[in-house]
């Protein structure tokens, strides 16, 4: 066959299906993406395995549960979290490709004959395609086809058929079910077989979307909570998501030039159309691109703007209907590809594809495979992990929910899994989102316990405090430290142990200026409202693109986007010690200044304090008072002694305790330990801490240690513990540390502590 050939157009004959349905097979099987079907641990691997969760476990979506995903969110991503789970999205993986492997060839085969219209779908289809947007995809194409020939079959059973895919959508994934549930409605408008037989679509979607969310375990009384919730997520996301990778900018003149490229072709092949079908051809394809431009460019990285791309190629493809657009199309295809190609680069790899897809049907087949595929996957997981026995412990039989990310812990240690409605704390972005998380906290129907990891992760560089700030102060004022390792720490759901707010000041300020931090008493949570403008033309911006957001900056560090949304449900600036959390675990938050650069206009911020109880309250705070007592560290006769603000000299000695760690932080470091002569089980009265021989604080243990009573087997000791937050200025030189000392006051001597080899301060 000679290349003119190959491009010579031809209509598919209604009769020859059989031949699309083999080389949409084939293409699936050389085109097949999903390498490996193992769970593992990771911020993303744990909302996926988290869908699979839910609906192992029955968890209701609603205001009980929502997510970016739906009930059936699961479908999208064949991992082994659940041998059920795994068998039922491998299955729904392989049959919606398949689909869309077909729709793309018979589109293709109206333009090219057989062999290249084969070969640019391989090509295609080889591009980052998610699985969750295999319905919209589908969706698509089938409505393109429809309103091409609006007098055939395919057109007349549009309306039910799109609509159940609509409605299936919508409980998969929520924004590109949404696009697909307008793509339906206005393609059957477009289409009008029959008169008004187009309005079958709205009752397909919605009863193929209820049967479903009842069979999923779900009560349709949630769906109102449910929609609501969803649509926070999806307005939020804009906003708390968005991402720029400067080195990829020069992606936007090529996503224009692919644009205006795909338009001048969508105009030329609806020009025969009448208006109705014109009407909806441009809106059903200008809906599609616009939901892959926001997929793609509003968290502008390797990872997304790459699902652009190849949204793009797939429109050319199914444009591609004369001689002029063909060659339109092969050129959109090869700027969409070259765009990933350069992004990050191309993996066709045919063969090994053919393998997995090989391996992985027959682990579709067998049961006893995906049981072991689910046993592997905990091990793994459990590997990375690394929860201590001990404080696994304290989880068994309870209700469990995962801070902040790590979710797959729950299917790797198999516990009883309770989630907070969000169940990632990042993705709680909006006002709504984090009320409902902290609501949760405060309630009877909180978890029992909460297994928190030490982590670094910091979506967009927002630490932990600027996440979800109600829900980070609900879970200080719900829980209790129980548990605590270098990496995880787990907390107990306790009777509310925070008191009514108290006003500490309000400031209007311009936007960027500094304010100080008012000191609250020493037990109390310190926290601020924040109250911002966001101009109606910004939130416009940010319904088409990305908008503007806010930036703040704690304690004179860099300014970092601030989620104006959740602004005001009041940011967390100081933890006192007597809230027991571990300083590794946010026990240690002392931020001093805060400064707002605003959208437009000045920043009121109001300053609050609550007290906290449950816990024995310091005198000075874990924080130096403002005026320490008289204590000096001097050398008498040879021998070093701590002279007291009597004048009273206490002689030195080893044996006061332990300082268990020390750690850096933005707002300082943190000391932490006990302090006590054990073997009389003696707890220390008074505490001294020196910073290269000048007093920094003074004061009692200001922790419970029931850990170093029952080692010792002295009831005694339960209050020997110390946590300690100096101001960096005090224990660090010109950014090296400086010599820290910690001495237990007790019976007119001065008992030094210990300290860990690897502590940086220590003599």
């Amino acid at each position: 066959m000679v290349p003119g050939d190959l491009l010579r157009a031809r209509r598919v004959p209604a009769v020859d299906v059989a031949w699309p349905a083999v080389a949409a097979l084939v293409i699936l099987v050389l085109t097949w993406q999903t390498t490996s079907l193992t769970a593992t641990a990771g911020l993303d691997p744990s909302w996926i395995a988290g869908l699979h969760l839910a609906h192992g476990n029955g968890v209701e979506f609603g205001p009980h549960f929502v997510w970016t995903y739906g009930p059936l969110g699961f479908l999208a991503f064949p991992l082994a979290v659940t041998s059920a789970t795994l068998a039922a999205s491998l299955a729904f993986v392989l049959v919606a490709q398949f689909a869309f492997c077909y729709l793309l060839v018979r589109r293709a085969a109206a333009a090219f004959a057989a062999p290249l219209a084969v070969v640019l779908v391989y090509v295609v289809v080889a591009l980052p395609v998610a699985h969750a947007d295999l319905l919209l995809l589908i969706v698509f194409l089938y409505a393109l086809w429809a309103l091409d020939e609006p007098a055939t079959a395919v057109a007349r059973g549009f309306p039910v058929v799109a609509g159940v895919l609509a409605g299936i959508a919508m409980l998969l994934k929520t924004n590109t079910g949404a696009a697909a549930v307008g793509i339906a409605i206005v393609a059957a408008w477009g289409v009008r077989p029959q008169g008004r037989r187009w309005l079958a679509v709205i009752p397909a979607i919605i009863v193929t979307f209820c049967v479903l969310w009842l069979a999923t375990g779900n009560s349709l009384l949630d769906i109102p909570g449910w929609l609501r919730l969803s649509v926070s997520i999806v307005a939020g996301y804009s906003a708390a998501m968005q991402d720029e990778a400067m080195f990829l900018r020069w992606e936007y003149l090529v996503a224009g030039v692919l644009a205006l490229l795909l338009g001048a072709v969508v105009v030329r092949h609806v020009a025969p159309f009448g208006r109705r079908r014109q009407a909806a051809t441009l809106l059903v394809t200008l809906g599609f691109a616009f939901t892959y431009f926001k997929e793609g460019f509003v968290r502008h990285d390797v990872d997304h703007s790459p699902y652009f791309f190849a949204a793009m190629a797939v429109a050319f493809l199914a444009f591609a209907w004369d001689a002029r657009a063909r060659w339109a199309a092969v050129a959109g295809v090869a700027i969409a590809v070259g765009a990933v190609a350069v992004t990050i680069g191309l993996d066709y790899a045919p063969v090994a594809s053919a393998r997995h897809v090989a391996r992985q049907v027959g682990d579709l087949a067998s049961s006893t495979r995906r049981r072991e595929l689910v046993a592997d996957s905990r091990a793994t997981e459990r590997r990375v992990y690394g929860v201590p026995p001990r404080l696994l412990a304290l989880l068994a039989g309870k209700t469990v929910h995962v801070d902040p990310v790590e979710t797959a812990a729950i299917g790797a240690y198999e516990l009883r899994w309770r989630p907070l409605p969000v169940a990632q704390s990042y993705s709680a972005y909006t006002a709504t989102l984090d009320e409902r998380n902290a609501d949760v906290l405060a309630s009877a129907a909180a978890p029992e316990r909460i297994l928190r990891q030490n982590t670094q992760v910091a979506v967009n560089g927002r630490s932990r405090e600027l996440e979800a700030p109600a829900t980070f102060r609900a879970l200080l004022c719900n829980d209790v430290q129980v548990g605590v390792s270098q990496v995880w720490q787990v907390l107990a759901h306790t009777a509310p142990r925070c008191g009514p707010e108290r006003a500490l000041g309000s400031d209007s300020v311009a936007s960027g200026a500094t304010l100080a931090v008012p000191r609250g008493r020493a037990n109390e949570i310190v926290f601020a409202r924040i109250h911002l403008h966001d101009p109606f033309h910004n939130k416009l911006v940010g319904f088409f693109f990305k908008p503007r957001t806010p930036k703040i900056a704690l304690g004179g560090n860099d300014f970092v986007p601030l989620l104006a949304s959740t602004a005001a449900d009041g940011i967390v600036l100081h933890v006192p010690a007597s809230s027991g959390f571990d300083p590794r675990f946010d026990g240690a938050i002392d931020w001093t200044t805060v400064a707002v650069r605003s959208l437009a206009g000045p920043v009121r911020v109001d300053f609050y304090a609550v007290p906290t109880h449950g816990r024995p309250s310091p005198p000075f705070g874990e924080r130096p008072a403002p005026a320490l007592p008289h204590y000096t560290l001097e050398e008498v006769d040879g021998h070093e002694t701590i002279r007291t603000p009597a004048g009273k000299l206490a002689p030195v000695s080893q044996g006061g305790g332990f300082l268990d760690a020390a750690f850096a932080v933005p707002h300082g470091v943190e000391f932490g330990g006990w302090a006590a002569e054990a073997i009389s089980g003696t707890a220390a009265p008074k505490i001294v801490v020196f910073a290269a021989g000048k007093l920094a604080f003074a004061g009692r243990p200001n922790v419970e240690r029931p850990d170093v009573a029952a080692a010792f087997d002295r009831p005694s000791l339960l209050h020997s513990g110390f946590a300690v937050l100096l101001p960096r200025r005090l224990v660090t030189d010109g950014g090296k540390p400086r010599n820290v000392r910690v001495f237990a006051l007790l019976d007119g001597h001065a008992l030094e502590v210990s300290y860990p080899a690897s502590d940086q301060w220590h003599p």
